[in-house]
């Protein structure tokens, strides 16, 4: 249903998820949010890939779109993962410039 709905990177993200395990980089106490270590990681990632605001956006509406889906299906998971990636999201955008995100959009 991802796939249907053009999150072909979502589905793979949930894929892998699925292989490797949904809550393997979480908070124990909150399933929805990456664990600080892997939070930072995540961002490193993003900031060397210069993700800027516009496409953070783009990403954050696209994974709770995912997370809708997952929770439509009965996937409770999937859903908090992709809430682990809003959360991520919307961290950086929060933190643009203190993280050091692109300075041109």
């Amino acid at each position: 249903m991802l796939k249907d709905n053009d999150l072909v990177p979502q589905a793979t993200l949930l894929k892998q998820a699925k292989k490797y395990g949904f809550t393997t980089f979480s908070k124990k106490d909150d399933p929805s949010v990456f664990k600080d270590s892997h939070r930072h990681i995540e961002i490193k990632m993003l900031v060397s890939q210069k993700v800027n605001i516009m496409s953070a956006a783009t990403s954050i509406t696209r994974f709770k779109k995912a997370g809708e889906i997952c929770k439509e299906c009965k996937l409770t998971d999937g859903d908090f993962f992709f809430n682990q990636y809003v959360n991520l999201y919307e961290y950086y955008v929060a933190n643009y410039n203190k993280l050091g995100g692109p300075s041109s959009w």
